[in-house]
Formats: C-alpha cells, sequence, structure tokens
C-alpha cells in the first residue's frame, strides 16, 4: 500500500509539472543533435528565443574519454567562434550562449551550430528556430 501511494503521488506530481503553462512570449525551443561526419551523435543543441531579441543555445556533448580535457570550439552558420567548451574526463561538456538575433533574419532562423575537434574534425546540429 505504502509503494501504491508514493507511485501515486509521483505521478500526480509529473502530471501537474506538464500541465504548467509555457510562459506567454516563449517561442518555443528546438532541439537537434550533434552529427559527425561518420554518422556519430555527439551531443544536442536546444535553441530557443523568448521575445527579448535574443536567442539562447545550450549545447551538450558527449563523446569518447579519449577526447577528455580538450577544449572545442563552438561555431554558428555566418557568425563563426561563437565560443568554446572544455571536456570532462569522461568526454562530457556543456555551454550556454546568448546571441542576438540577426537584424532582417526570416522566420524561422536556419542554421548550424558545430563544434571543432582540436585536429579539425567538425561535428554539426542544423537548427530552425522559430522567430515568430
Amino acid at each position: 500500500m505504502k509503494k501504491f501511494i508514493i507511485l501515486s503521488t509521483v505521478v500526480v506530481l509529473l502530471a501537474s509539472l506538464s500541465a504548467i503553462p509555457v510562459l506567454a512570449d516563449s517561442k518555443g525551443a528546438v532541439k537537434a543533435d550533434i552529427v559527425c561526419e561518420k554518422g556519430g551523435v555527439a551531443g544536442w543543441v536546444i535553441a530557443n528565443t523568448n521575445g527579448d531579441g535574443m536567442i539562447n543555445l545550450e549545447v551538450h556533448v558527449k563523446v569518447a574519454p579519449k577526447h577528455a580535457g580538450e577544449t572545442l570550439a563552438v561555431t554558428v552558420t555566418k557568425l563563426g567562434k561563437i565560443g568554446a567548451l572544455t571536456l570532462n574526463k569522461q568526454g562530457n561538456g556543456n555551454a550556454h550562449f546568448q546571441l542576438a538575433i540577426p537584424k532582417g533574419a526570416t522566420d524561422p532562423l536556419k542554421g548550424d551550430v558545430c563544434i571543432v575537434f582540436p585536429d579539425g574534425k567538425e561535428c554539426c546540429a542544423s537548427l530552425e528556430v522559430p522567430l515568430k
């Protein structure tokens, strides 16, 4: 009976969280896998704009431990390098970037977010970020 009560509480809590409305001016987030040229997935990118003229990018990289400690460049189509992230000893890394929406940008804003390894190898995610 005790397990049933705990499980019921968890189900109700999760259901209530999913019912929370998104902020009124949110444009919605998009997520895309970071894919390497040989087809492997190296992580993901989430992009979101919330009406403030900015795009928020969350980059998550999960690669082999052989890349531990490496610093990867993060690039965006037409902007070039926007920053970097350093991988931990498991080969994982996270970074958050905030970019201004280019003047005259069309909806949706299309582009690639790429991570660049020290040897020059690139892995990219193609995104279409809604502006409206």
